[in-house]
């Protein structure tokens, strides 16, 4: 469930957009086994854990007011879902910057012991887009998946580094407003 507001839409040249703001949410992933080496050539094996997506809302540079985010709902003509149907499909897209934390990563090696990670309010920055599809009790089902390659740059105590990456359409997000009839 994800706490929307849809706005009005906006006549653009060669089409529209109906902007929607999207308040503040936590979403939660899965979990990484992350490898890397240590001082002395000591290998570190740590699972993640379940991490955390916190959405960043904007500001408002005139008010320095916070915003929430922000996506568009726009028609694209050249949309194919797979399904046999002609091209075309509501979509959704959002610039969705977020942090990302790992509260149970907790590396350890032998001899080191537990090491400390960057793995709290981690900032990233992920391009969104999927097609909406309009469910029969009113509510609006988005299939998200990632258009960019996402660089996670873990720190993992004072000498080791894992590059993660989440390479496009890796990352999937399923997100459904509330009902709005009965």
């Amino acid at each position: 469930y994800l706490p929307t507001e849809i706005g009005l839409f906006e006549e653009l040249q060669g089409g529209g957009k109906i902007p929607v703001e999207l308040h503040s949410q936590a979403l939660m992933t899965t979990s990484v086994t992350m490898y890397t080496e240590a001082i002395l050539w000591i290998s570190i094996v740590a699972p993640t854990g379940p991490q955390i997506m916190r959405m960043r809302g904007r500001y408002d540079p005139e008010t320095g007011e916070s915003l929430p985010a922000i996506g568009y709902i726009s028609w694209d003509e050249t949309y194919d879902n797979g399904e046999g149907n002609q091209p075309g499909h509501a979509v959704f897209e959002s610039i969705m910057e977020v942090y990302l934390d790992a509260p149970g990563l907790v590396p350890t090696a032998p001899i080191l012991g537990q090491m400390e990670t960057n793995m709290h309010s981690l900032p990233l920055t992920i391009n969104l887009y999927g097609p909406i599809v309009f469910l029969p009790d009113g509510r609006m089902e988005i299939k998200l998946q990632n258009t960019n390659t996402v660089d996670i740059d873990v720190e993992v105590g004072d000498s080791s580094h894992v590059d993660l990456k989440i390479y496009p359409q890796d990352l999937s997000i399923n997100l459904v407003s509330k009902m709005v009839k009965s």
